[in-house]
């Protein structure tokens, strides 16, 4: 699911987050070239009148919030394709920020958290101990090292 942006002469382009950079697809119109990275976009079709987004009523769309739903509300019921699907979309956000903190920051650590995260069913932890809070500032600077 890509969202659909129209430049200032009609043609329409599906912004893609690629290799941790924003890039933009020809999908309707003509122009060369027909892949290219957002900022340049911008500055070569001025600027762009984002599409709304697909309604919660598609069927597609839709039938993967009721799976997201299940599995949150009531994992225990849900089968493991299932709990896969919704494991696979949450990792692609995280890969996709992790990517554009490692570009955006090239001077930050990029050493994985997840090291140094000790995991809590949801809602089970204490407020100091949930998502990493155990691990100090020292911690986190030593792992750069």
């Amino acid at each position: 699911m890509n969202q659909i942006a129209s430049d200032r002469d009609g043609r329409q382009w599906a912004l893609l987050a690629t290799d941790g950079a924003l890039r933009a697809r020809l999908v309707h119109g003509a122009a060369t070239p027909a892949v290219m990275d957002l900022a340049e976009l911008v500055d070569t079709y001025g600027p762009l009148v984002l599409s709304p987004t697909r309604p919660a009523t598609d069927s597609g769309f839709s039938a993967f919030v009721d799976t997201v739903d299940l599995v949150a509300s009531d994992p225990g019921t849900a089968d493991v394709e299932q709990i896969d699907q919704v494991a696979r979309f949450a990792q692609s956000i995280v890969s996709a920020r992790r990517t554009s903190a490692r570009v955006a920051h090239p001077h930050t650590c990029s050493t994985p958290r997840a090291s140094h995260v000790r995991a809590s069913p949801i809602g089970g932890a204490p407020r100091d101990e949930m998502w990493g809070a155990e691990v100090g500032q020292k911690d986190r600077r030593d792992s750069c090292d």
